[in-house]
C-alpha cells in the first residue's frame, strides 16, 4: 500500500510506516514464518515487541545481523530503507557510508522537512 504526504501527515505515526515497510519486505524476503521467528525472538530474548521495532532499530538490526550475517542484513536492510522512501514518497538516494540506521533518522527528517 501507497501512502501519500497527506495520509502519513494525517496519521502523524512514521513509525507505523516503517514497521509496515519492515514486514512486506521481510516477508517477501524470507517468507512469512521466518519473520514470525524474528518476531518471536526480539519479543523473547531482547523484550522487544513487534510495535517496539522501529523505535528499537538498533537492536533489531543487530539480531539481522547475527542471524543472516552482516552482508546479508544490510541487504535486507537498505530493500526495507528503500520500501520505506517510497511509502513516504521521499526520493531515496544511496550514500556509501550510510548505515540502514542513517537512513531511518534522514527519512524522518526530510519527512518534516516537506
Amino acid at each position: 500500500m501507497f501512502y501519500s504526504r497527506s495520509i502519513v501527515s494525517a496519521r502523524c505515526d512514521f513509525n507505523a510506516v516503517f514497521y509496515e515497510a519492515i514486514v512486506e519486505v521481510m516477508t517477501e524476503l524470507l517468507g512469512s514464518q521466518v519473520l514470525e521467528a524474528l518476531l518471536n525472538a526480539l519479543e523473547k530474548f531482547h523484550n522487544i515487541h513487534r510495535d517496539e521495532i522501529p523505535y528499537q532499530l538498533d537492536t533489531t538490526y543487530a539480531l539481522l545481523e547475527q542471524t543472516f550475517g552482516i552482508p546479508s542484513a544490510r541487504t535486507i536492510g537498505m530493500r526495507i530503507v528503500k520500501r520505506l522512501y517510497k511509502k513516504l514518497s521521499i526520493p531515496f538516494i544511496e550514500q556509501p557510508d550510510h548505515s540502514v540506521v542513517d537512513y531511518v533518522n534522514l527519512a524522518k527528517k526530510k519527512l518534516k522537512e516537506k
